[in-house]
């Protein structure tokens, strides 16, 4: 019967981990697919209306500005996600490391009328990226409720039934002696 409950308390803890370490590859799945769209962003130069730029790049370039809005939220939206599920030791470094992550992306002159190429924001991006990737990669699930009290109960159970396997002898162990000897 214990064995049973430490096997239980043992695959509800994997299964946990799993799905944590699930939604941690989706999550820098995402954040390099922002990376990779912020870069594309701002490698593109965005000339003035005076230089009569095609329809097709003022479309694209809005475009990429939607998505790189839309990449923002998500990755926002994983954020809380993680650091409900994560040790809070590693919340205040992963704030800051999706703030830096998100700067990087629209930072700087993002949506601005003109633009120049800026490879040392392509750059910056990917640096804060691969921090974030980093840093949610060392990330760890916390135990819930439930399995800190199932590991409790079981824990009691495996020691009682030690102690009752021993017998009588470890019990007089626990007994509170005698006041005095019997006098005869």
């Amino acid at each position: 019967m214990v064995a049973l409950g430490f096997a239980l308390l043992q695959q509800l803890w994997k299964n946990r981990r799993d799905a944590y370490n699930a939604r941690v590859d989706e999550f820098c799945k995402l954040i390099f697919e922002a990376a990779d769209q912020a870069a594309e962003y701002w490698i593109t130069k965005k000339p003035s209306k005076a230089a009569k730029p095609a329809p097709d790049l003022k479309a694209k370039l809005g475009l990429a500005e939607s998505k790189l809005e839309g990449y923002q939220l998500k990755v926002n939206f994983f954020q809380v996600l993680i650091r409900e599920r994560s040790w809070t030791s590693k919340h205040d470094q992963i704030v800051t490391n999706v703030a830096d992550f998100l700067d990087a992306m629209t930072g700087g002159e993002f949506g601005a009328e003109v633009r120049q190429p800026d490879p040392t924001r392509v750059r910056l991006v990917y640096t804060t990226a691969a921090e974030l990737v980093a840093t949610l990669r060392s990330t760890k699930p916390r135990y819930s409720v439930f399995e800190v009290l199932t590991g409790a109960l079981i824990g009691l159970a495996f020691f009682y039934l030690v102690l009752h396997s021993l017998g009588s002898d470890v019990l007089r162990i626990f007994a509170p002696a005698p006041l005095g000897l019997p006098s005869s």
